[in-house]
């Protein structure tokens, strides 16, 4: 082979690779530091995220007698009437340690606790003289006073202002000694409890009778949802909701137990109102250009490609959306995403508009 045709063909390698590189390789390098994500088939569920305030019917005791406590039943049992839940017993109150401290610094010690519980009861916690379960009822050693003003009878009457300061967690009433006067225990019915909460009145949505089992995922006096609680999930039914300022108060009942319901005022919980399966797109991922929104999809040359996506369903922040085409505004067919695709992650925080 001459000396020519050797050197041709060397530079028509090179040229070929450098040409290669360049539609396949820089972009293929690139997108190697772009941050991805798979489109894929997934759960969408329709929920609002709150701070729900358990309301229930329950009676916070006092102690009638200084001593000594001695514990008959455990925390959360239930019992019958007529059970004897405790003894208090005579005798001084134990010595208490000069060094003693509340555990960090700023925290509120015990006596202070329990005074806090006693003076928001007030008039509202009874006293027993034999410590004995007067109903059928769940045993708890955990009490914020407020037993009797968030009572169901009281639910038309509370307010989101009424509920703002309160504490979320309760006060633990397990100690040694309880002085004469002093919260002790209290005995709840959880037959049937309350979660009342408020959110925005401009984000409500009400369901539309009219329309079909699918499209209603929005609240419906008597419908039933699904709250996670973060521990558990329950079910509850929806009672009722009334316009309260530029919010909308919610009321949710249910007779399902869960664990440690007593120990809690308030809790952070999602409310399930319908679940939509379809292909997931987060809100973060989206680039709205032309009022139409559109993520960018990975090409096969590594370089991303806007691509307009449409939505079918939307929560908190994400949606379900159409998969493969869909028809415009004006009839027109879209190509769209597809599952699986790759798609950026967060486009305008990594340079895309």
């Amino acid at each position: 082979m001459k000396k020519s045709t050797k050197v041709l063909i060397a530079v028509f390698i090179v040229a070929a690779v450098a040409l290669y590189i360049s539609i396949y390789g820089v972009p293929g390098v690139k997108s190697m530091f772009e941050k991805t994500e798979v489109l894929e088939y997934g759960d969408l569920p329709v929920l609002d995220e709150v701070e729900v305030c358990i309301v229930r019917d329950e009676t916070l005791y006092r102690s009638s007698s200084a001593g000594t406590i001695e514990y008959l039943i455990d925390e959360g049992a239930k019992v019958r009437g007529g059970v004897n839940l405790l003894r208090v017993t005579g005798g001084a109150p134990p010595e208490v340690a000069e060094t003693a401290t509340p555990s960090s610094v700023g925290e509120e010690d015990e006596a202070a606790a329990l005074a806090r519980v006693s003076a928001t009861a007030g008039e509202g916690a009874a006293v027993t003289p034999d410590n004995v379960s007067p109903f059928t009822a769940m045993v708890s050693y955990f009490a914020d006073g407020y037993e009797k003003i968030f009572a169901p009878a009281a639910i038309e009457t509370m307010t989101k202002a009424s509920v703002s300061a309160v504490p979320a967690d309760c006060v633990s009433l397990r100690r040694i000694y309880a002085g004469q006067g002093e919260p002790i225990y209290k005995l709840t019915d959880n037959n049937l409890w309350y979660m009342v909460y408020w959110i925005d009145a401009a984000s409500f949505k009400e369901d539309d009778p009219k329309a079909s089992a699918a499209d209603r995922d929005g609240y419906a006096v008597g419908k039933s949802v699904r709250v996670n609680l973060g521990s558990t999930e329950i079910s509850a039914v929806i009672q009722s909701y009334t316009p309260e300022g530029s919010d909308m108060k919610v009321v949710l009942r249910s007779d399902m137990y869960y664990r440690d319901m007593q120990k809690y005022r308030k809790v952070i919980a999602e409310v399930v109102f319908a679940e939509h399966r379809g292909l997931i797109v987060d809100e973060a991922n989206v680039i709205v250009r032309d009022g139409a929104p559109g993520v960018f999809v990975k090409q096969i040359n590594g370089e991303f490609k806007w691509t307009r996506v449409q939505y079918v369903k939307d929560s908190n922040g994400r949606h379900t959306v159409s998969v493969g085409t869909f028809s415009d505004e004006e009839g027109k067919l879209v190509r769209t995403v597809k599952y699986y695709d790759e798609i950026l992650v967060d486009p305008a925080a990594q340079g895309y508009s």
